[in-house]
């Protein structure tokens, strides 16, 4: 992980819909994380109150981290990928093995 700072990348929803969000870009480069750059003005972004699913799991401290993701195939959902990289707030990178994942909530639906 070099990059440092945030692009707009495509999410999308478990109704197929795509969405925009402001993602890591070291994240956004991690095929497994299922990230799409866009710079498309046109694509909405992620409505207010929703929460992207996401994956979580243990560092290599015994510290709970988790990760958004862009799709639910990508390997870090489907569970092919079993560990991803996150920096601390320490500014290390650490390794976090992957121990479960949470569904979107879109409780709140766009008119």
């Amino acid at each position: 992980m070099a990059t440092r700072g945030y692009v707009w990348c495509l999410y999308f929803n478990d109704d197929g819909r795509s969405w925009s969000m402001r993602v890591d870009a070291d994240f956004a480069a991690d095929p497994a994380r299922g990230w799409t750059p866009t710079t498309d003005p046109t694509v909405p972004p992620l409505p207010r109150g929703w929460e992207p699913r996401f994956v979580w799991g243990s560092d290599d401290t015994g510290a709970w981290r988790s990760t958004r993701v862009g799709t639910t195939d990508c390997d870090l959902w489907t569970g092919v990928a079993t560990a991803f990289n996150i920096h601390g707030t320490d500014l290390a990178e650490h390794t976090v093995t992957r121990r479960g994942r949470k569904e979107e909530n879109t409780f709140k639906r766009p008119h």
